[in-house]
């Protein structure tokens, strides 16, 4: 802004200058009896000289209002498609979810910056809906183009305000229990919301858990052959076997981060312990 002041300001000092100097050369013209002959050239000479000054900050203020409106968060700066996503989160979404980029504290669903989901479970959880949670997230809200623009505004800006999030006081998770507490199947039915770990139960069925979610494969078959070993690299490592009737890319990639290891442990040990357990 201020450099654009600075630029307009010489212009139209410029065109002072030029109009000022026609006059002067007006009246000695007159005085002396000569023909006002450059009357014409210097009104042309001001014309364009403020035009230029005027005009060109003009358009760039424009142009820059236009970018702005497009910017989110953190400089992330949105395309038209997720201009229309971030629109529709806002009609849609912000009274569930917390997403600094479009200025929403809703508490009854995840808090997307902690989240930070992929664009393909974002766009699994509009299509199927969710049904585990403080609220009942609806399936198809949004459908079609509509979800597509959503999902990919979501995945390009969550995260902007995670740092905020990371530094307010970790909620007590499942039953009021302290997230250190938490045993393995209570970090399986409720995640570690401060860390971004979703539960497991949302998009698993596991009969010892009593979730029945069909997002993801059922754990009691899937996972019926598998040691603690291969669990742990199924679960940090969603992406490198995918059963061919799930879409990859659905399951978070961040559990090996957003847990800690003893978390992790307690998890993988309760999955193992209640695939294998006997009838």
């Amino acid at each position: 802004m201020l450099a654009l002041a600075i630029f307009t300001g010489i212009f139209v000092i410029a065109g002072v200058a030029v109009f000022s100097v026609g006059l002067v050369s007006k009246r000695d013209g007159q005085s002396g009896g000569r023909p006002d002959t450059g009357k014409l050239l210097y009104i042309g000479v001001l014309i364009a000289v403020v035009g230029i000054g005027i005009g060109i900050p003009a358009m760039l203020l424009v142009g820059n209002a236009d970018k702005t409106s497009r910017d989110a968060t953190g400089g992330v700066v949105l395309t038209a498609s997720q201009e229309r996503g971030r629109v529709l989160f806002a009609q849609n979404c912000s009274t569930c979810h917390t997403l600094q980029a479009s200025a929403s504290v809703g508490q009854t669903g995840p808090n997307l910056d902690v989240m930070h989901p992929p664009q393909a479970l974002i766009l699994n959880a509009i299509q199927m809906g969710r049904a585990r949670g403080n609220g009942n997230m609806p399936a198809g809200l949004v459908t079609g183009g509509m979800a597509d623009e959503v999902s990919s505004y979501v995945s390009a800006v969550a995260g902007q305000g995670r740092v905020a999030a990371e530094n307010q006081p970790a909620p007590a998770a499942s039953g009021g229990a302290p997230a250190a507490a938490l045993t393995g199947k209570q970090i399986f039915l409720a995640g570690i919301p401060s860390s971004g770990a979703l539960a497991c139960g949302s998009c698993h069925a596991l009969k010892d858990a009593g979730t029945m979610s069909a997002t993801g494969p059922n754990l009691d078959a899937a996972l019926k052959a598998d040691d603690v070993a291969a669990i742990t690299e199924a679960i940090v490592n969603p992406n490198k076997e995918v059963d061919p009737q799930y879409q990859k890319g659905v399951m978070p990639v961040n559990y090996g981060t957003a847990l800690t290891k003893a978390q992790l442990a307690l998890l993988v040990k309760y999955i193992h312990d209640a695939v294998h357990a006997k009838s």
